[in-house]
């Protein structure tokens, strides 16, 4: 491990507090810069329209989203929060997703700079190399784990606040038991604890747990104490929050089911770890061009670096405190290593690349131990950081020349180009109707409204063999991430003809809406619109619609049922 001797200012050149600021903000600056350029050129999902439009609906004035649903983790005071101000202040429409994502990840990078030295060490802006090199310029050529960082919600924003918390606690740690830290520590738990849970397992939880174990090793650090009373408040209060907000008809979220993989599924699921690992960090250029791998090739040598750095640190272990890292390097060591091996061993339903997001902070936390506590050799990684530099700036505009950029970028079929889906919405006079969950928002949120899609499924109830009638059809609302407002008859009732995207053919487990699951239930269209090989446009007279009761059933007696 470096002494303090070994990084003295004179050797890296001395940076007072105010060029330190503005060494930290440049470099987030251009984080952002790169997620938002990058990101503006991918196709959204419906996730991240769902959460775009109940952003909408909270700058509006609905804060606690009433009659929404949400999955587990609803990032309500995240991502919600922070898009609905961009929206009511900022005036923005369809970017605000993508904004939003580039302040994360520029707060994430800024944050992961102010952790890169640790306090016992002389600063030295060498130890923040590693951060540029692989956060400040993230990996977004023919990536996809690395690409959720540019769309909203994937955690990222919960890893900003659990960063922050973070500097806090490295502040107390440094015997700064100022108000403002605890204060801190509680403002950036109270969202993770009332929005995504997510954070109390990388961030929360390992300060708790490394603070106990540092005391009873003798060791003074972040007092137990302090840390137990600014989260446990910052929880009360997150759960008072979440009464006030049953008890006033707010939102609704699902119960979290989770289980561990099986047996058969662990190859597959070690080679998708291990592939998002080298896809975070820039050097998964298998399967690539040679062109477009050029920048895996550039960080190829650092990342070794870095591989070699924990091999010895873990095999070379010594007899205290989590292989003899200070406080927050520990903490950042459990913090990593539990999200690593959750994200391994446990089945979220996620399909292929989509788990990955799990191992963002995984991937951030470990670049900070290699900071903290590693030699840096300066030319290992200024060398990569401006050839990489040189990269992005030739490169800027390539991927503006063609629409091709605009991909499914993650692999699983989530993403889709609506504007030919509008253009036949307007061409036939249509504007409202039904769809599969990955088509259904996407077409509203990207039409800005003008064409209202909602997602439906074929529910897996038995039904009799009489005749089709009211009690037999299977269509119902898919209750994911969505307001229960939208599947009123009465929005519907001033419509002529109501509209279905269908897959001619494909898998139901992929939430894709299948033509003939739609014929069996409401009988032929009145007219089918074809839209290319496996997407087709179905319309059916409004009554024929309004005849499948069950589309509707949870409107009984104003309640909620039948979700």
């Amino acid at each position: 491990m470096a002494t303090r001797q070994e990084y003295t200012g004179e050797e890296n050149g001395y940076f007072s507090f105010p060029l330190r600021f503005l060494f930290y903000t440049l470099f987030s600056f251009i984080s952002g810069s790169i997620c938002y350029h990058y990101g503006m050129h991918f196709y959204i999902d419906s996730d991240e329209a769902n959460y775009y439009l109940a952003a909408q609906d909270m700058a509006h004035g609905n804060f606690t989203l009433k009659g929404w649903v949400f999955s587990p983790d609803n990032f309500w005071l995240i991502d919600i929060l922070g898009m609905a101000t961009l929206i009511k202040f900022g005036g923005l429409g369809i970017t605000a997703p993508h904004l939003m994502a580039a302040i994360w990840w520029a707060g994430v990078t800024f944050c992961a700079l102010c952790l890169a030295n640790p306090p016992q060490k002389t600063w030295s802006w060498v130890r923040c190399l590693p951060v540029i090199l692989f956060i400040a310029f993230p990996p977004l050529y023919e990536h996809r784990p690395s690409g959720f960082i540019t769309f909203v919600p994937y955690h990222v924003g919960t890893l900003f606040y659990g960063l922050c918390g973070l500097v806090a606690a490295q502040m107390i740690s440094i015997r700064k038991n100022s108000v403002i830290n605890y204060l801190l520590l509680g403002i950036t738990a109270l969202p993770i604890f009332t929005s995504d849970f997510f954070g109390v397992v990388f961030y929360v939880m390992p300060l708790v747990f490394v603070s106990l174990l540092f005391r009873l090793k003798g060791e003074n650090t972040v007092p137990p104490k302090g840390l137990i009373t600014a989260f446990g408040i910052a929880f009360i209060i997150s759960e008072l929050v979440k009464i006030y907000v049953h008890h006033s008809g707010g939102f609704v979220a699902h119960t979290l089911h989770s289980k561990f993989i099986s047996i058969e599924e662990m190859p597959s699921k070690i080679i998708y770890t291990m592939k998002s690992v080298f896809d975070f960090f820039g050097v998964d250029f298998f399967g690539h061009k040679v062109g477009s791998a050029i920048p895996d090739l550039i960080k190829l040598i650092p990342f070794l670096v870095f591989c070699l750095f924990l091999y010895k640190k873990i095999k070379n272990r010594k007899a205290y405190c989590l292989i003899g890292f200070d406080y927050i390097s520990s903490s950042l060591f459990l913090g990593g290593t539990i999200i690593f091996f959750a994200s391994l061993f446990s089945d979220f339903s996620l399909y292929k690349e989509d788990i990955i997001r799990y191992l963002l902070p995984f991937f951030v936390f470990y670049i900070l131990i290699y900071t903290r506590n590693a030699q840096i050799n300066k030319f290992l990684f200024l060398v990569p950081c401006f050839l990489i530099s040189i990269v992005y700036i030739s490169t800027w505009g390539t991927i503006t020349k063609t629409k091709s950029s605009f991909k499914d970028i993650f692999g699983v079929h989530h993403q889709m180009d609506t504007a030919y889906i509008e253009e036949k919405l307007k061409e036939n006079n249509l504007r409202l109707g039904y769809a599969g969950y990955w088509e259904a928002s996407v077409v509203t949120a990207n039409s800005q409204g003008r064409f209202l899609s909602r997602a439906i499924k074929v529910s897996e109830r038995e039904v009799s063999n009489s005749p089709l009638g009211h009690d037999q059809c299977q269509l119902s609302p898919y209750v994911w991430i969505s307001k229960l407002d939208w599947y009123k008859k009465s929005n519907f009732e001033n419509e002529k003809q109501i509209f279905f995207i269908t897959h001619i053919y494909g898998e139901e487990h992929d939430s894709w809406l299948l033509q003939d699951r739609v014929i069996n239930n409401l009988g032929q269209p009145d007219k089918i619109i074809p839209l290319g090989d496996n997407l087709a446009i179905d319309v059916y007279n409004t009554e024929r619609v309004f005849a499948c009761q069950s589309l509707y059933t949870w409107e009984k007696h104003g309640k909620r049922v039948d979700l």
